[in-house]
């Protein structure tokens, strides 16, 4: 019984921090994605390889069904082996009729981006897993990683979607953005990684009624840009939405802090706002040339990248 999966990378265009509490995202899977391979093999040390997007191998590890039985959930940081632990060990707790005490596995993984672009190396991972072991994505995520389940979404999606946290059976609506915006889309990356625990702090404490509000807001900004094909009308509703986030994280919008001088398009932070890609928005393709010249040579179209 050899198994295979394979799931899509993501980015969350709106609806980021709020998500979690049940704002409306839109969210688009990558035409790049990870996969997974699972062989059942005699004994009982399980043998677990990971290859990076040049095919290059990045982890080998090897563990005994004991370790999954008995692992400690109490722990807070762990290395690789141990999130493999911690996952494998939720299939077990999630009682996936494949994991059991008597049986192996020989596991590979393969990405088809480099890990530190922020495409999801996790969440597709948490999505194969679901899928060869035949449980609960959401459940799983939330024994795990924990997060609000839009990736997973993304994981299996042939298009845009709007995501709304519910539990374990998320509320789930495919959509397009007009190709008049679109071919105006690009996604640049910054390479910048940045810790995001303050804006998560500064996020949640926010009062009660001014969140709902933003959250209302926000959900309105969602469903007018899929469906608008004004690129004018599109831009002003990013930047609207930056201007949300911001207040609700206390920090200033990129555009404002670094790109101030780009005046043919906007800039917006993607998911949590840290170092990873950034939506731009440029009239003519020879306008990306401005983040070129500021050390940013990774810009990918939005038909290049977005299925």
């Amino acid at each position: 019984m050899h198994q295979k999966a394979y799931s899509h990378g993501k980015l969350l265009i709106t609806g980021e921090y709020a998500i979690l509490d049940g704002a409306l995202g839109l969210a688009l899977p990558t035409k790049l994605g990870q996969s997974l391979s699972l062989q059942p093999i005699e004994g009982k040390t399980w043998q677990w390889k990971s290859y990076l997007h040049n095919k290059q191998l990045w982890q080998q590890i090897e563990f005994d069904t004991k370790a999954i039985l008995e692992f400690d959930q109490s722990l807070n940081e762990l290395d690789f082996k141990g999130r493999i632990l911690q996952l494998l060990h939720a299939i077990y707790q999630l009682k996936s009729p494949l994991l059991n005490t008597s049986q192996a596995f020989q596991v590979k993984t393969q990405l088809e981006f480099p890990k530190d672009w922020g495409l999801g190396s996790s969440s597709t991972l948490v999505a194969n897993l679901a899928e060869c072991f035949q449980v609960n994505a959401y459940k799983l995520l939330q024994l795990s990683f924990g997060g609000s389940g839009y990736d997973l979404a993304c994981a299996n999606a042939k298009q845009a979607l709007i995501y709304q946290r519910q539990g374990f059976m998320p509320k789930i609506s495919y959509t397009a953005l007009s190709q008049k915006l679109t071919s105006h889309f690009y996604f640049v990356y910054r390479n910048q990684k940045q810790n995001s625990r303050e804006a998560i702090q500064q996020y949640h404490e926010t009062p009660k009624q001014d969140l709902q509000n933003a959250i209302n807001q926000l959900d309105a900004i969602t469903k007018a840009l899929t469906s608008t094909d004004s690129l004018h009308q599109a831009e002003d509703l990013l930047l609207k939405h930056e201007a949300i986030i911001g207040k609700l994280i206390n920090q200033t919008p990129i555009q404002q802090k670094l790109f101030s001088d780009y005046s043919t398009g906007i800039v917006k932070s993607l998911g949590a706002w840290g170092g990873d890609f950034m939506l731009v928005t440029a009239k003519q393709p020879q306008d990306l040339d401005y983040f070129r010249d500021k050390g940013h040579p990774i810009i990918k179209a939005y038909s290049s990248f977005i299925l």
